[in-house]
């Protein structure tokens, strides 16, 4: 097996978010000319916690 160098690597973090009438959160995203649902979240910043991503992410 080949050895793997990684020089850069991206952590990320969803989230799934209900509310009182449990109703959950869901995000569009388009990627490719495509629609993606998906649950909100995304890649950590430099020193971010991932509580503090998925509230970024969801607001």
């Amino acid at each position: 097996m080949p050895a793997v160098n990684i020089q850069h690597f991206v952590v990320r973090v969803y989230g799934l978010i209900i509310n009182d009438k449990k109703e959950v959160l869901l995000t569009d995203e388009y990627q490719l000319g495509m629609k993606m649902t998906k649950f909100p979240g995304g890649g950590l910043e430099f020193g971010e916690g991932p509580v503090d991503c998925i509230k970024r992410e969801a607001y």
